[in-house]
């Protein structure tokens, strides 16, 4: 049986039109720092082939580092979900479990709270970032749809 806390959380929604999810790459910081990390990882990869390798190897392997990358893009579309009615233990528990996860608490915008992950910039994009703000009664929170699937299920596993 189902807790009433459970209950009150709605399911992952996607809430960008469906154009949006078909483009790979959600912002320009996105694209270039995506493109710098493959670009660098690859090369790298292909040097160490070509010196220690059969260099026949290098264009499957690009290949499969390209095509193994983009999945990190696939992941970092935007969800969402929501909490119905008072959410003030559900929200601290939500915090609790960001700051496990390595997020950490940027500077709020009026009402939203913002968390960004904890790594170096070249690595981090504001579309990683996980928000929550309270709209229409509901606690809703909005970040990377596998941060965000992530998060739910622990929330109602925790509730």
């Amino acid at each position: 049986m189902k807790s009433a806390a459970s209950q009150r959380i709605s399911r992952v929604v996607l809430p960008d039109p469906v154009w949006r999810y078909l483009i790979l790459f959600q912002s320009w910081s996105q694209l270039f720092s995506w493109a710098g990390v493959m670009g660098a990882s690859l090369s790298l990869v292909a040097l160490v082939i070509w010196l220690l390798g059969d260099p026949r190897l290098i264009p499957e392997t690009i290949a499969c580092g390209l095509l193994g990358g983009t999945w990190s893009l696939l992941f970092a579309t935007k969800a969402q979900f929501s909490i119905r009615g008072p959410a003030t233990s559900e929200k601290a528990e939500i915090e609790r479990i960001l700051t496990d996860c390595l997020y950490i608490e940027q500077k709020p915008v009026g009402q939203e709270k913002r968390f960004g992950q904890k790594l170096p910039a070249l690595l981090r994009w504001g579309d990683s970032d996980v928000t929550i703000v309270v709209r229409s009664g509901a606690l809703v929170c909005t970040g990377p749809q596998l941060v965000i699937r992530r998060l739910r299920s622990m929330l109602v596993r925790s509730c």
